[in-house]
């Protein structure tokens, strides 16, 4: 067994602790977008995700989504149809990304929304 030096703790144990936060972060649940770098708070032109956010499913078309604050960033609205006659599943997103109002997404003719969802993102895509 070889000794430990104090050199060599001090490059193991910095690599050891990031190894363990990383693994510790992949159980975390966070939408695709939340996974993109954001500008540090504080900086020049700092943005956030948008909030106070509703979606739900429209009547056999699609799903709607909305924010009540974009700050800075954007939404769009998604949806999960499923064919009206099978059980394959497809995901669809709006077009356009919103600073502000409804966003829609549709399902197009044989399918109906299982599920509804929205999409956000600290930057202005709109």
């Amino acid at each position: 067994m070889s000794k430990s030096s104090p050199l060599k703790r001090a490059i193991v144990a910095p690599a050891v602790g990031a190894l363990m936060a990383g693994l510790f972060s992949l159980g975390t649940a966070a939408p695709a977008s939340a996974l993109t770098s954001a500008p540090v708070a504080g900086s020049v032109g700092a943005k956030a995700h948008p909030t106070g956010c509703s979606y739900g499913i429209s009547h056999r078309s699609g799903s709607w989504a909305s924010c009540s604050s974009h700050n800075g960033g954007s939404y769009r609205a998604i949806t999960i149809c499923q064919e009206e006659r099978g059980t394959r599943k497809k995901n669809v997103s709006a077009t356009t990304w919103k600073q502000s109002g409804m966003s829609y997404s549709y399902c197009g003719a044989g399918w109906v929304p299982d599920s509804a969802g929205i999409e956000s993102s600290a930057s202005n895509k709109s």
